[in-house]
């Protein structure tokens, strides 16, 4: 018969794997959850999910530091009973959501109840009310349970926190693959407190079993006193720097990728999945790290996203693929670096503090710094070029690392990044050019490589040698990096930022004509040719010959004179005004402050809203908010054409392509004449299928327009007009307008469901 001490022990590692493992994977599912939930109330712009993963950061912190403290002042048994009160507590808070709510997560429509001003702290706020208190809970169980496993049993506690890492990876990875294409949100957050309750029952156990396992108070705050004071302060500073760099570029490549595609699970899931690998990797053992190996890697990296600045064109699989190689390469280095430095088991709290601090840190940067100090996404770059500086700096510490090899290897390296960056922009990718350039820096680098070895006989001529390459390098990588985004910036009339992204106004000549264009990022939002003759001309994707340009100029009954009521969601600079005839009223939804105001003609900026001859209405706000409050007060557009221009950026706002979203619209329309026209020109993902799909499940016919470059000022643009095949709509352009057939094996798109791998431009 086994002892009562003997069992103890024997459930010891499977309780406190279970608990750690369960609590990180609940951890970051919420994070996931809740996001998707609130993305829509914002626009599905990408910053909701680095504002949510600033929170989640921060409240992570908090909890370590709840963690940290307990576990220095408090005895086993305080701390067993403080925790399981907490614990207890949340528990009631998520059964007073669901009794609110109906659920123990998402909060009711009421929440949404806001204006558009301020939607950094509206997510906060959100977070705050919805999943603070068990996401606390959930981020001070992992340091302090491994504490606790620490102080019972004499194995190293480290790798609970491989695991704890393993249990966040899998909950990222199961999320949009499994989860997500399963469940709706609700059952989601329903089944995620479940789970929640399920931990709750392992963790009240292991303060049970840990409850007299600790040494006296007094000795034990006296012992973690002098253990935290014996850890110099300069280590202390390099935990955070890399913890810190780490997170910036987690943060900064989730917010490039999403602003290139969209913000969806799936590639929110693809950077935090790389970011949570590298922990696994270089936590899971002494070895698993190789300095050498990942200096390769980082400065391939490096090579890689150079070019990929100076390539605008590359297509969008190859830079998803070149941001997560970069942010993978800095996270394995930053945290090899961390893992080598981690401390004995009795520092472990203080150690996990620093690291939360960091990431916070690096968090704040991205989403509250940044937009401040920044006109474009500069961060990208940055956490890369930081990543080398913390790197190149450690190694120079350490009088044994490749970086004293009498070679300056790095010289070699920066001029192969020249190469990669703007070199290769300017010979473009024909093989010739491309062959004999790259002998040329072969060769370069071979000269400096075969330098003369006698430097190693002094080892003050070493280090000189090596800050000095070391510091060359940096400045001739960053000049490389940053040339370009200063090269626009200096380029441009005016630059804003916010919450909503990188907007830029510039003035050039076209076809010996002066115009004025936005674009947002890389996407161009339209242009207006200042020429008094031709300021009034729509041009872009709004041109005559475009879809939506032969929809409100052949409308039935327009060359009659009859008058139009046009809702369009998307204000760009406004072409669509240009149509507006007297008589005319044209309703515009844009969630971007800026862009109304750039749009209105502050500044001397655009006029196609002023000189319109329709009255013109911008309502600000989330397009598909403002029609939904629109219904609720009884305000029917009753739209005779509603067009939806919210997709010709990388960065797609998926809740606008919903079969909710769709019924929405008609809601809208005059029935049964009215007429949608979808905007879908993107470079990266073709949204053909998907609006063919919704058209076919409401009973309506699809065309696709196509315009091309049919003069100056227009541009390349596909729009697809959907209407009722009883309204008598005679299809314009037919030249290039071709009927949709819909593919019956194509998903409907739903609040609760899309797949954006089936519409990916590869």
């Amino acid at each position: 018969m086994h002892s009562p001490s003997k069992l103890k022990s024997a459930i010891v590692v499977p309780v406190f794997g279970f608990t750690i493992f369960s609590s990180a994977f609940l951890l970051f599912q919420v994070q996931l959850i809740i996001a998707k939930y609130i993305l829509p109330w914002f626009g599905g712009t990408p910053a909701v999910f680095t504002a949510c993963l600033l929170f989640f950061q921060t409240l992570l912190l908090f909890g370590y530091c709840y963690a940290y403290l307990i576990d220095a002042k408090l005895s086993s048994l305080h701390q067993a009973l403080l925790h399981s009160t907490l614990i207890l507590f949340a528990l009631a808070w998520l059964r007073y959501r669901f009794h609110v709510w109906h659920s123990p997560l998402l909060p009711d429509a009421s929440w949404n109840q806001f204006g558009v001003d301020h939607p950094l702290v509206r997510v906060i706020a959100l977070l705050s009310v919805s999943v603070g208190i068990p996401y606390f809970v959930l981020s001070s169980t992992g340091p302090l349970l491994q504490s606790w496993y620490g102080r019972i049993r004499e194995d190293i506690p480290y790798r609970l926190y491989a695991l704890s890492n393993a249990g966040s990876l899998l909950a990222l990875l199961t999320y949009p693959f499994i989860v997500e294409p399963s469940l709706p949100l609700r059952a989601q957050a329903k089944l995620w407190g479940l789970g929640f309750a399920l931990f709750s029952g392992g963790c009240l156990i292991t303060a049970a079993i840990s409850r007299k396992d600790v040494v006296d108070a007094s000795l034990k705050s006296m012992d973690t006193d002098r253990a935290v004071a014996s850890i110099p302060w300069r280590r202390k500073l390099t935990w955070l720097l890399l913890a810190g760099t780490a997170s910036l570029s987690l943060l900064a490549t989730t917010n490039q990728i999403c602003q290139e595609v969209a913000a969806v699970p799936l590639l929110w899931v693809l950077p935090l999945s790389l970011y949570l690998l590298s922990f696994i990797i270089c936590f899971s053992s002494d070895g698993a790290y190789s300095r050498n190996f990942w200096s390769v890697g980082l400065g391939l990296a490096t090579a890689l996203v150079c070019f990929a600045i100076y390539q605008p064109e590359l297509g969008i699989v190859y830079l998803i693929a070149i941001y997560s190689f970069a942010l993978f390469a800095v996270c394995m280095v930053c945290h090899g670096e961390l893992a080598g430095l981690k401390p004995p088991k009795q520092y472990l709290t203080n150690f996990y503090l620093f690291v939360a601090t960091g990431g916070m840190l690096g968090g704040i940067f991205v989403t509250i710094v940044a937009p401040l100090l920044f006109r474009g996404f500069w961060e990208f770059p940055l956490s890369l070029w930081m990543a080398i500086v913390l790197f190149g700096l450690l190694l120079l510490r350490d009088t044994a690392s490749w970086i004293y090899v009498p070679r300056p290897l790095l010289l070699s390296f920066a001029m192969v990044v020249v190469f990669a960056g703007p070199g290769l922009a300017r010979i473009g990718l024909r093989p010739i050019p491309v062959a004999v350039s790259s002998l040329g820096v072969a060769a370069l680098a071979a000269f400096f490589l075969s330098g003369n070895s006698a430097v190693a006989s002094s080892a003050g001529s070493r280090k000189r040698a090596a800050w000095l390459s070391f510091s060359l390098s940096l400045v001739l990588i960053i000049a490389v990096m940053a040339s370009p985004f200063v090269a626009a910036a200096v380029g441009a009339t005016e630059v804003s930022r916010n919450f909503y992204g990188v907007l830029t106004v510039s003035s050039e000549s076209l076809g010996g004509s002066p115009i004025r264009k936005l674009q947002h990022g890389r996407v161009l939002h339209g242009l207006q040719f200042l020429d008094e003759s031709k300021r009034r001309q729509p041009t872009s994707y709004y041109s005559v010959d475009s879809g939506i340009g032969s929809v409100l100029t052949e409308y039935p009954g327009r060359a009659a004179g009859k008058n139009l009521r046009i809702g369009v969601v998307g204000l760009g600079v406004g072409t669509i005004a240009a149509y507006g005839k007297p008589g005319d009223y044209i309703r515009f939804y844009e969630i971007n402050p800026e862009v109304i105001r750039l749009a209105s003609g502050q500044n001397d900026t655009f006029s196609f809203l002023g000189d319109s001859r329709a009255q013109i209405e911008a309502v600000p706000g989330d397009a598909r908010l403002s029609l939904e409050q629109e219904l609720t007060r009884g305000q029917n557009g009753d739209f005779d054409v509603l067009a939806i221009d919210a997709f010709s950026g990388d960065a797609i706002p998926i809740h606008l392509l919903t079969q909710e979203a769709f019924t929405l619209y008609l809601r809208h329309l005059k029935d049964p004449t009215g007429v949608l026209a979808f905007h879908v020109s993107n470079n990266a993902l073709d949204l053909t299928p998907v609006v063919a799909r919704l058209a076919a499940e409401r009973g309506m016919s699809a065309w696709l327009a196509r315009s091309y470059l049919n003069g100056p000022g227009s541009a390349q643009s596909k729009w697809i007009i959907v209407a009722h095949q009883a309204s008598g709509m005679n299809v314009p352009g037919a030249e290039h307008m071709t009927g949709l057939a819909p593919d019956s094996h194509f998903p409907l798109w739903t609040d609760d469901y899309s797949d954006l791998m089936r519409v990916i431009a590869w």
